[in-house]
């Protein structure tokens, strides 16, 4: 009889990612949406410019700053929403090879990453991260954490081996 190996394992406190990877991914992440909203302000000008529509041009120079701070936030919802729901990786989890789990090793739900998001925009959010725990408030509101997937496959692999000792194929 042959098994398969486990597909998600339970996430423990050492396959964690550490902190200077989740300040890493913040600032990346921070880094790409300003790119982005830079871009897409850019995109508006272009073509309200070849338009003559300067109605467009006016409305970006004058936009309010409760306005600006509201296209932050779209933009912070949207780029995270995205990213995470799709495989559980924004840009700056890529570079850092990190990623989103439930607790369980599961890929978490969209309802998930969109309280996950949401959470992020709760003032003093960013402090979380100061205490002794590897977590923010959202990974902790949600039941979700971030992974080392360094670490997290070492881990998967040797449990895999270890499940599959004495097993005729």
């Amino acid at each position: 009889m042959h098994t398969k190996p486990q597909d998600n394992i339970r996430i423990t406190k050492d396959m964690l990612a550490s902190k200077s990877k989740r300040l890493a991914n913040f600032v990346i992440d921070y880094i790409i949406r300003i790119i982005l909203m830079f871009l897409l302000g850019l995109v508006a000008a272009l073509y309200a410019y070849f338009l003559g529509d300067q109605d467009i041009i006016i409305a970006l120079e004058n936009m309010s700053t409760v306005t600006e701070y509201l296209v932050g936030f779209l933009f912070l919802l949207i780029y995270y929403v995205i990213f995470e729901s799709i495989n559980g990786r924004t840009i700056g989890k890529y570079i850092t090879n990190t990623k989103v789990f439930m607790l369980d090793g599961s890929k978490p739900e969209s309802e998930k990453i969109l309280m996950r998001t949401l959470s992020r925009i709760v003032p003093f959010e960013f402090l979380s991260f100061l205490g002794n725990d590897d977590k923010g408030w959202h990974d902790t509101w949600t039941d979700t954490v971030v992974v080392d997937l360094k670490k997290y496959e070492e881990i998967k692999n040797s449990r895999n081996s270890i499940s599959e000792i004495g097993i005729e194929i």
